[in-house]
């Protein structure tokens, strides 16, 4: 089965600095697609459609060549030449994605063993979130054996005052690894994973999904969404990033590994995995997965 997207982009060249404004909806229904990632390749910045679908990207450094790429999930990402869209708007067809998922063998049994994977007593003081280029960012997780069903998962994030704490959109991933780049791989939940809170514990019941990981070795990611209702806005008084400053919520927990391997990755723009920097290699999120087998 196939969806069409409509992009209508209209780039607004009286500006050395264009805006790309657009609308995304479903050739089946018609109805918009919410929250579906838009960005610049080479320029490596990008946007959220909102929950109706719209976007608008600003490009502030353009890039001679440069590639707009469309994605969402359970959908076959596109990418599109700027120097070949027109100056109406264009119709874009993308293709749904065959996910050739193992099939979910759930056991009648009563006794399950279950285990708790990166457990973790207290939030800590340090955090990650997004400065609006970072789109995901995956923990590395091993269960004991092959076929356990992911069932719950927890999450440690910053919430800010107590008396009005800091709201967030966002969507978890999960994701097989890759053999050949040791990375995320195919998506294990075709379905989306959708997450509004304003707790800093955050515990999700995953049983309903019946996602089981085929293999040992696993990631789960935070995806961020690009939208106003995440944003979040500081003042440094001083330093390189002098000025006011917007982030992106969940600004997600961290603390200091046991291991010096690498245990998590990220992805930008690019829509490419990358392993994190090496100020980031001995650190691991606080994401806390239950399994059972």
């Amino acid at each position: 089965m196939k969806t069409i997207i409509y992009l209508l982009l209209l780039p607004l060249f009286a500006s050395a600095q264009p805006t790309y404004k657009g609308m995304v909806i479903s050739e089946k229904d018609h109805k918009p697609i919410p929250f579906a990632t838009v960005g610049l390749v080479k320029e490596n910045i990008g946007i959220n459609a909102d929950e109706n679908g719209y976007f608008e990207l600003n490009s502030t450094h353009p890039q001679p060549n440069d590639s707009l790429i469309i994605s969402t999930i359970g959908y076959v990402t596109q990418k599109l030449s700027l120097n070949k869209l027109p100056d109406t708007g264009i119709q874009i067809t993308l293709t749904e994605k065959a996910i050739a998922l193992s099939p979910v063998f759930i056991s009648t049994q009563k006794n399950w063993t279950k285990e708790t994977l990166n457990d973790y007593r207290d939030c800590g003081n340090s955090f990650y979130t997004s400065s609006g280029y970072l789109r995901q960012l995956a923990q590395h997780f091993s269960s004991p054996q092959e076929g356990a069903i992911l069932t719950r998962l927890r999450i440690c994030r910053s919430t800010g005052p107590l008396f009005k704490p800091a709201r967030t959109i966002f969507r978890i991933r999960v994701y097989d690894m890759d053999s050949l780049t040791g990375g995320p791989g195919q998506d294990l939940s075709p379905a989306i994973i959708e997450v509004k809170s304003r707790n800093s514990s955050i515990s999700l019941n995953l049983e309903d999904y019946k996602i089981q990981i085929p293999h040992r070795d696993y990631f789960i990611a935070i995806e961020w969404l690009k939208i106003p209702y995440n944003e979040r806005e500081s003042f440094t008084a001083t330093g390189p990033h002098k000025g006011i400053n917007i982030t992106y919520e969940p600004a997600i927990g961290w603390k200091e590994g046991k291991h010096s391997i690498p245990e998590l990755w990220e992805m930008t723009y690019q829509d490419k995995w990358h392993r994190v920097s090496n100020f980031l290699r001995n650190k691991t999120a606080l994401i806390s997965a239950i399994i059972k087998y």
